[in-house]
């Protein structure tokens, strides 16, 4: 028996599955024009009938503002959106989109423009997507390609040296043709693990797919998902693939969200104190790039948060998912209100309902919180792929050639979704 029929078993023999799904060369091939890149009819005919099946929970997670995944896919009531690499999260069936980053400060922004602002000058053909929580610098439409590439690596060094200077808890993302800064406190992965401890006590098949390092960080954190024992919640020690693979799963807990981080990850009791004066930008030469600069090889400034994935673990840098060149993104009236309000409680009801929020002991002793329980859950029903060619380093446990093949995975599940 193949892979596909394989996962397409697994998925017919479970009760609670969680679709976990990047866009941008995942659902969609990578194209020139971003605004290009819209969903086929056999692709939304499969998420239609995925999504009527109340045993799915369906997610597109994905580098996309709310603005692109509301207007192509948000018909579909049933999928829940991530925009934005984790910024902003809709639940399946809701009209409103939370702000993750609703209490972060955002003054390193305009530090990041005016850095993007000198290689636009300096680079033709290039252009700066403004989002609400990160900001993109596109070459991709090049007039000179050597050129563009040339300046990202540049543009990437200089970035990571102003970070370093002023200690901001942000991330460079490398992606195809792009380069995104964003707030590191929030990534794809925690979009997962919120996923998951949402659904900690059903779930019992979870199917991810991505195309790049940005889906690095879901496959990083299902691979972290540990098996233990049924009897004491300890850790087995066996060696057995058919041991481990009866065992049920345990994850580290979502990290709270409220806490400040710095730039070392440590959590601090307000905000990270990242809003301060820009640094002074020549007009004649690169900003704060310098010849003692890191290598500008493709890699990121990426800092996990979460104790429980080794550092060895990484696989290297955290790379853009998506190529998205929208303008900048709005949400509808309705979430921008929801984002806007000063309720407090206003906030926790909406968290609430993301199954995202944290009491506050919990967040003051966020390093002792107890492992969550995944007891329906098995390694072996756990399904993560790499669209991408093959030597290409990844955490997936499958590989396949592109977007047609995911959706053909997506096809095969729906086909005998109400078997």
């Amino acid at each position: 028996m193949d892979k596909l029929d394989t996962l397409v078993r697994t998925y017919h023999d479970a009760s609670t599955r969680l679709l976990l799904l990047d866009y941008d060369g995942t659902l969609t091939p990578i194209v020139k024009d971003p605004e290009a890149a819209l969903p086929s009819k056999e692709l939304l005919n499969a998420l239609h009938i995925l999504t009527e099946d109340r045993r799915n929970v369906v997610f597109i997670i994905s580098g996309r503002d709310e603005n692109f995944l509301s207007k192509h896919l948000g018909h579909l009531r049933g999928i829940g959106f991530s925009a934005e690499h984790g910024c902003f999260v809709k639940q399946p069936g809701s009209d409103q989109w939370a702000n993750l980053t609703k209490d972060m400060d955002l003054g390193w922004m305009r530090k990041v423009v005016e850095i993007f602002e000198y290689y636009t000058e300096h680079t033709p053909g290039t252009s700066i997507e403004h989002k609400k929580s990160s900001i993109t610098w596109h070459y991709r439409n090049a007039a000179d390609p050597d050129l563009g590439s040339t300046q990202a690596d540049q543009c990437k060094v200089s970035l990571e040296n102003m970070i370093k200077e002023h200690n901001l808890a942000v991330d460079v993302l490398v992606g195809k043709k792009n380069l995104e800064v964003r707030p590191f406190a929030i990534n794809k992965g925690e979009i997962v693990k919120r996923i998951l401890h949402q659904h900690a006590e059903d779930v019992d098949f979870v199917f991810s797919a991505g195309d790049d390092k940005t889906d690095e960080d879901m496959f990083r954190a299902l691979a972290s998902l540990e098996p233990v024992g049924e009897q004491n919640g300890e850790a087995s020690t066996s060696t057995l693939t058919e041991d481990i693979d009866s065992l049920p799963l345990v994850m580290s807990p979502p990290a709270p969200l409220g806490l400040g981080w710095t730039a070392e990850g440590a959590p601090t009791s307000t905000q990270s104190s990242i809003h301060q004066s820009p640094p002074a930008i020549s007009t004649t030469s690169p900003p704060l790039a310098h010849s003692k600069a890191s290598s500008s090889e493709a890699s990121s400034s990426s800092i996990s948060l979460q104790s429980s994935v080794s550092t060895q673990d990484s696989i290297g840098a955290s790379t853009s998912a998506d190529n998205a060149t929208t303008t900048t993104s709005s949400a509808t009236s309705a979430a921008s209100s929801a984002f806007e309000s000063p309720s407090h409680a206003h906030d926790q009801q909406q968290q609430q309902q993301l199954g995202l929020a944290v009491d506050v002991d919990e967040q003051a002793n966020a390093g002792s919180r107890p492992p969550v329980q995944l007891p329906k859950l098995r390694k072996k029903n756990v399904f993560t792929t790499l669209v991408g060619p093959s030597g290409t380093e990844t955490l997936a446990t499958w590989r396949v050639d592109g977007p047609e093949m995911v959706i053909g995975c997506l096809v095969g599940m729906a086909s005998r979704g109400g078997d």
